[in-house]
């Protein structure tokens, strides 16, 4: 009986090992996309930008344009857009497209939303090298309606210097 409990706990430590090996480069992932996201965040709240313009396009957007839009943002809020034509936009569909809502976007679509009984999201971020901010956000899951494939591109942003 003892050389069965024996090989029951050996059993058991081996499959362990195994989920963790198989596991870690899932993990390691993870923390290196947590990590990076964090890091690109400390750095663009350390610049401490309270107002600037930044020019994004989002196949997301429907009500003003599908193309580019420059946005004029202040002290994290909205408080002008139009696009390419010139034309002011409506405000409330650019609500969550600062650079403050895009890292909220990542940290939700890309970490929190992460679950054993949910497929893994696809999320593919790229950041600015100097200040930090997502120049481009791509994200693919399945939902219950099918696909969900949103990408946001930010092409510059402008830092406005109050005297």
């Amino acid at each position: 009986m003892q050389i069965s409990l024996r090989r029951l706990i050996l059993t058991i430590i081996l499959f362990l090992g195994l989920v963790f090996i198989l596991a870690s480069p899932f993990l390691l992932h993870d923390y290196a996309f947590i990590t990076r996201l964090q890091r690109n965040q400390e750095r663009w709240a350390d610049y401490g930008a309270g107002e600037y313009e930044m020019r994004l396009a989002s196949n997301s957007l429907t009500g003003c344009t599908g193309g580019w839009n420059t946005l004029h943002v202040r002290a994290g809020n909205i408080v002008a857009a139009r696009n390419d034509s010139g034309n002011t936009c409506a405000l409330d569909e650019f609500a969550q497209l600062t650079v403050e809502g895009i890292f909220a976007r990542i940290w939700e679509e890309c970490v929190q939303n992460r679950s054993l009984s949910r497929p893994l999201p696809y999320c593919n971020v790229a950041y600015d090298p100097d200040f930090g901010f997502p120049r481009r956000l791509d994200t693919y899951t399945l939902t219950a309606d099918g696909e969900y494939a949103p990408s946001i591109t930010v092409e510059w942003v402008r830092f406005v210097f109050q005297p």
